[in-house]
């Protein structure tokens, strides 16, 4: 499908000016409907999804998280949405094809959106068969002006919109309905896909509230005053749709908002009930990163144990099988920096 128009340089064979000509770029769709017809249309399938969603093996709790039922989102739809519903969770991430763990941005890169079935058993979550492949685009072409990600949501939001409507049609008698439950990604691209900043040295960075960055660089507690709402939300959209095109955002004024996001156009979707955090980022190679550090530095001064000591530690350690390759890297006490990723 047709995405949008880039600048493209062609060199030719005893040229020595480069010819410059513009191309129309393009991005694969692999339709959802069918994706679903064709999974529920598998007697295993659909007999493990019913089966799964009739006989609940647990009573949810207040104030206790098993599954996608237990939350807030799940239980503000009425019991005839809920009665045989799919619930969808989609989700967007780049990668690089020349080397899928490489950091940098490369020609070679990416972006992938895929999605899988949360009313499914437990034991299916993280199975790389129960994700399935939505959208798959040049990194490169949804950076230029003009083009966006929204330019790829605007194709499946119109057919979840239509599932959520009108149901999708298994057989004569079947006709469930599919809601989308959810849209994660990492902090980078789910402000990115939700239409806020995505640089995080800036006021309104964050999306469930509108502190500046002097404010919560210092905060420790929740201020509700702060939250983002739905009418703060369209405040910011009316700023933004008052500017010429090539007029630079303010974002003290947008609240961090850089665009709009097609996926509100989907009749049961809020971003403010869209609450994922990266756990990756911000829990393990922050929070705890950090608290390691402290702990080192803590422990070398009160002659706890010495660097030698945590070396024998680290190497002796029983990983498992699945992790003795990816020992933690060498340490030093007391450690400033900790050079590990998050499996380390």
């Amino acid at each position: 499908m047709a995405i949008g128009l880039r600048w493209q340089t062609k060199i030719h064979p005893g040229d020595d000016i480069p010819d410059y000509v513009i191309e129309q770029t393009t991005f694969q769709y692999v339709s959802m409907k069918e994706t679903l017809l064709s999974l529920f249309k598998n007697p295993s399938f659909r007999r493990l999804f019913e089966d799964f969603n009739q006989n609940k093996k647990h009573q949810c709790v207040n104030g206790v998280y098993k599954d996608y039922c237990c939350s807030k989102v799940y239980n503000e739809l009425d019991h005839d949405q809920r009665k045989d519903a799919i619930f969808i969770q989609i989700g967007t991430d780049d990668f690089d094809v020349s080397c899928p763990v490489k950091s940098k941005s490369t020609i070679h890169k990416l972006t992938a959106v895929y999605f899988k079935i949360r009313n499914l058993p437990p034991e299916f979550e993280s199975k790389l068969d129960c994700i399935f492949l939505l959208a798959l685009c040049e990194t490169v072409n949804i950076k230029q002006r003009d083009v966006s990600l929204n330019n790829i949501y605007e194709v499946f939001v119109e057919e979840l919109s239509e599932l959520q409507t009108t149901g999708l049609q298994i057989d004569d008698k079947t006709r469930p309905k599919v809601f989308l439950f959810d849209f994660i990604s990492d902090n980078l691209g789910l402000n990115g896909a939700l239409g806020f900043t995505e640089c995080f040295i800036v006021d309104g960075m964050c999306r469930y509230c509108e502190m500046s960055k002097d404010e919560w660089r210092v905060a420790t507690r929740e201020n509700k005053s702060k939250l983002r709402t739905e009418a703060s939300y369209q405040k910011a959209m009316k700023y933004l749709d008052s500017l010429d095109d090539d007029v630079d955002i303010d974002l003290k004024k947008s609240k961090g908002i850089k665009g709009s996001c097609e996926l509100t156009k989907i009749p049961s979707f809020s971003i403010f009930r869209n609450v994922n955090v990266d756990l990756m980022h911000d829990i393990l190679e922050e929070l705890v990163r950090s608290f390691i550090e402290n702990l080192m530095k803590y422990c070398s001064e009160i002659f706890f144990a010495s660097n030698n000591t945590v070396q024998v530690l680290i190497r002796d350690f029983n990983y498992g099988f699945l992790f003795k390759n990816k020992l933690p890297s060498k340490v030093k006490i007391p450690a400033n920096n900790l050079k590990q990723n998050a499996t380390q």
